[in-house]
């Protein structure tokens, strides 16, 4: 009885494996039968496993030479297709926009979170980018110069500081951890109007909180992706983040939003907050209002004037819009930003020639010239194209996102000769793959600044450049970022040279299940210049 007992479970067993190897074979032959190469799946995660792996942007490389510049994988069950070729990202992202509107989303809701322009999609978001654009034309970013540049001398004086105290000229600095500090210091002071000083008071609770955000429980965060909403709900998941962390931000913007619009009579402050308060935009301009127009640039953006037409009605964002964005913009301002800024101090400790040249053309254009003078923040943006090609190389070397999602949003959408997708269908692009392939760019994992001087631009792949996105869902903020790190380049690379210890490593490593490239605390040795 009990060897027929045994029989039978086993039997049974047989049975479930056989029917799960034949379901899981039928839901991964999808891109094998359109003629599409793919990695091997696994299992019910398909090729998620792989995409959060800590040598995932090496797999993102190894699979395009391996399977080509367009390939299946499998988010679970569902295919989705990597897209890898930039004249097909091109076409996603900005040609054929219309049909790739919305991103890929966690399965979580938090009304706070999914209200921000990341987040919302189709008209949702069409109308709040139309109405968000003007807030970050140039002449309205140029006027938070001095509030950047006082942060820029707060990182300063701490550099000093540290090396008064060390008193043998060159010190040890744990680069990430003090880059961060100015970050913070910069977002807290441009989009919040709050003075923080994050190197010299850490117990500050808008610093403590906000470097406590970005430590993510990956469990936590790959349930967010991988569960169905109705489990989320059960197991009170909302959001990836840090819950407590995240309320602290709710309740300080709703304040400080709430404050601004009890006391519209005052003197107002020249910050993202009460830009976003005072955004509008009339009812003709939101129907006329194309995608082009919504496009970020490097230089000049959309017009910072408002429609003075008073017989027209005003859209403006909603309280929660408001306060959903200015959570985003301090989520997506502050460590993409960072690290950037310690990517490239890294790359100039590893290379002191590069690093030489920078310095040199910075004191030959800036010397003479006073940091909070309309001259310096001209030259400093428009004028030393050795530090925007540093800046610019960095970003292709390490670009903040190494992989980014859309979703179609026709039926029989057809990408090429040979592919055909359906509306609901994910198309993976994988930046590093393309930042990092030799076909784009000789030499790739060479840091070479050169690649982006006016003279060497022609020779360049004019879409296999995406650190901020292409099209009109592009990083909005993107001259924001650029205007926070040359500013802070500009002085620190002056006055300090940037020199590997015993203890820097060779490489950079990164955060763990992460789209966004957080690379792990190291150390570097400073030292003042003469």
């Amino acid at each position: 009885m009990v060897i027929e007992n045994i029989i039978s479970y086993f039997g049974l067993f047989i049975a479930i494996i056989i029917t799960l190897h034949l379901y899981f074979k039928r839901k991964y032959s999808y891109w094998s039968e359109r003629g599409l190469k793919t990695p091997p799946p696994v299992w019910f995660f398909g090729n998620v496993l792989q995409r959060i792996s800590p040598d995932r942007i090496n797999d993102e490389l190894k699979w395009v030479k391996q399977f080509g510049k367009i390939y299946g994988t499998y988010s679970m069950t569902q295919p989705s297709l990597v897209v890898a070729e930039p004249d097909l990202v091109q076409k996603i992202l900005v040609t054929d926009f219309s049909h790739f509107v919305n991103r890929m989303q966690p399965k979580s809701y938090h009304e706070l979170w999914n209200n921000n322009l990341f987040s919302t999609e189709d008209d949702s978001w069409k109308r709040a980018r139309a109405i968000a654009s003007p807030s970050f034309a140039s002449g309205r970013l140029r006027r938070m110069h001095e509030i950047m540049q006082h942060n820029v001398n707060k990182l300063d004086t701490f550099f000093a500081r540290k090396s008064e105290e060390n008193g043998s000229g060159t010190f040890p600095v744990q680069i990430k951890h003090v880059v961060a500090g100015f970050t913070i210091d910069v977002i807290a002071s441009t989009a919040f109007a709050t003075e923080t000083n994050a190197n010299f008071d850490q117990n500050n609770l808008f610093v403590s909180n906000g470097k406590k955000l970005f430590e993510l429980n990956p469990i936590r965060a790959i349930c967010c992706f991988l569960l169905p909403t109705r489990i989320l709900n059960l197991l009170g998941i909302k959001i990836f983040f840090n819950p407590k962390i995240f309320d602290f931000f709710i309740n300080l913007i709703s304040c400080i939003v709430k404050d601004r619009k009890n006391n519209q009579n005052e003197r107002k402050r020249h910050d993202l907050v009460q830009l976003l308060i005072d955004a509008n935009i009339n009812e003709n301009e939101l129907t006329q209002m194309n995608y082009d127009k919504m496009t970020a640039s490097e230089t000049e953006q959309t017009s910072e004037s408002y429609s003075t037409d008073l017989s027209s009605k005003k859209y403006g964002l909603t309280n929660l819009e408001i306060i959903s964005n200015s959570i985003l913009f301090f989520v997506a301002g502050f460590e993409t930003t960072a690290s950037a800024i310690t990517h490239l101090i890294f790359e100039l400790a590893q290379n002191p020639e590069i690093q030489q040249r920078l310095a040199d053309e910075l004191c030959a254009k800036l010397n003479q010239l006073n940091e909070n003078s309309d001259e310096y923040f001209d030259q400093v943006m428009n004028h030393i194209p050795y530090l925007e090609a540093c800046i610019k190389e960095t970003l292709r070397r390490y670009p903040p996102v190494s992989v980014m999602a859309r979703i179609c949003g026709t039926n029989n959408y057809r990408l090429n000769d040979r592919i055909t997708l359906n509306k609901g269908q994910l198309v993976m692009i994988p930046t590093s793959a393309i930042h990092l392939n030799s076909d784009f760019y000789p030499n790739p994992h060479r840091f070479n600044p050169e690649r982006f001087m006016p003279e060497n631009r022609q020779h360049l792949h004019p879409h296999a450049f995406l650190p901020f996105s292409l099209g009109p869902r592009n990083c909005i903020a993107m001259r924001f970022a650029y205007q926070e790190i040359k500013l802070c380049l500009s002085k620190i690379v002056r006055r300090y040279c940037f020199k590997p210890s015993l203890n820097t490593p060779k490489e950079l490593k990164f955060m763990k299940g992460s789209a966004v490239l957080i690379a792990d605390q190291f150390e570097v040795l400073m030292e003042k210049r003469s």
